[in-house]
């Protein structure tokens, strides 16, 4: 559902929903991408038929005459033919028509029951008939006037925040002709919902962005650096928006979700090549940057191999992660050393002092006194797991062999 709409009038809530019915919806249905228009909130009515026992027996029937001559004509259809309609796209789909008897028609007393001598005994004849309303179980107004609901469904794959806004003005255009004290109000739009989402999830993207630069300048405290990784994911960004437009993936919440969660890989990747280009002036980082988005890549596979009730949800979350980070490793690969020789960006490794290299060697003199000592002494690791976790108990066996009385029962000694 993507609009709801509340319709007050002070008159019952059958003629409400007829008014409706006859005023509103059929405007709604002209629309292409409208699947549903339900009209809701009326107490239906029933038809309450009272026979006449001496009419009944004089044509010799009884109230299953009746009964069974209601049932055929209620709901009855017949094939009338097939027309042609072509949608927005152009496609060209066959329609049949139905010719259908409304359950309620105004003359539903011509209802042929049977045939006698040749004759036909109509409803009329034996019978009179009343429309009523069932007994109300509850009230639903607003401002002392009957409330009927109107709900617009649209396809599964339209734009809804689009739908929304054209729904809305045509339902603006179409309250000006309604008659006066009939009156429209909004109760829920979903668009309102998306849009509220969207907001947040943009605001929280760039707050991440923001987070993510401002710990690159303070790691480097470089505006060339900084620079080189702005200029490279803007690139990123505009490329992987290339790729969604050729492929075909949608932007919408879960997918818009899956943008910024690439992000920081995406960063990851350029500040890799970075350091190592600015230092050593070549690309032999690039395998171990394939390898690790590879990895990355290889366990979102597993998404289009899901049911389909899963894949149809996380389809374009997965694929816009994948399409990111293809790209980033492009950018990484190409565009990231031709923007390091622009902005002249090089990067050198700070000398050491004496004071370094000896906490250096007395770690390191350290660690090979630990690893010696673990060798050679494994048992001290087992007891510490058996401290840290405790012994698996419930793994042995509740009983070994047979008992004494078993053996006896058995014959044996």
């Amino acid at each position: 559902m993507v609009l709801s709409y509340d319709i007050h009038a002070d008159m019952d809530p059958a003629n409400i929903q007829y008014y409706v019915e006859r005023n509103i919806r059929p405007y709604l249905n002209q629309i292409d991408y409208v699947r549903e228009v339900n009209v809701s909130g009326a107490t239906p009515l029933y038809l309450d038929i009272e026979y006449h026992p001496v009419k009944l027996q004089h044509y010799g029937l009884d109230a299953g005459a009746i009964h069974n001559g209601v049932a055929r004509f209620l709901g009855q259809r017949s094939i009338v033919g097939d027309v042609e309609r072509t949608n927005r796209t152009g496609e060209r789909k066959r329609i049949s028509l139905l010719l259908e008897t409304p359950p309620l028609d105004a003359d539903i007393g011509r209802i042929p029951l049977t045939t006698v001598g040749g004759r036909i005994i109509y409803l009329s004849e034996v019978a009179t008939f009343h429309y009523k309303e069932q007994p109300l179980a509850n009230f639903y107004r607003i401002n002392g006037m009957n409330t009927v609901n109107l709900s617009i469904y649209v396809d599964a794959d339209e734009n809804i925040i689009t739908a929304s806004s054209a729904l809305r003005e045509r339902m603006e255009r179409i309250q000006q002709q309604l008659d006066e004290g009939c009156y429209v109000e909004l109760t829920s739009d979903e668009a309102k919902k998306v849009r509220e989402e969207l907001k947040k999830l943009v605001s929280r993207t760039f707050l991440s962005l923001l987070f993510l630069f401002v710990f690159v300048w303070i790691s480097s405290r470089s505006g060339r650096y900084l620079s080189v990784i702005a200029v490279s994911l803007i690139a990123n960004v505009l490329l992987a928006v290339i790729f969604f437009y050729l492929f075909g993936i949608e932007l919408n919440i879960i997918s818009l979700a899956g943008m910024a969660v690439s992000f920081g890989i995406m960063i990851d990747t350029t500040i890799v090549m970075v350091d190592h280009y600015s230092y050593y002036r070549n690309r032999n980082v690039f395998l171990a940057i394939l390898a690790a988005l590879l990895t990355t890549v290889g366990s979102l596979m597993i998404v289009f191999f899901m049911p389909e009730y899963v894949k149809s949800t996380l389809n374009d979350f997965a694929a816009i992660i994948i399409v990111n980070l293809v790209v980033a490793l492009l950018v990484a690969l190409l565009f990231v050393p031709a923007l390091i020789e622009r902005f002249q960006l090089q990067r050198h490794q700070l000398a050491k002092s004496r004071k370094y290299y000896r906490r250096v060697a007395g770690w390191t003199a350290f660690y090979t006194r630990y690893i010696s000592f673990t060798q050679k002494h494994k048992w001290v690791y087992v007891l510490l797991l058996i401290w840290a976790f405790g012994l698996p108990v419930q793994w042995l066996p509740e009983r070994i062999g047979y008992s004494w009385y078993e053996y006896l029962a058995k014959g044996r000694p």
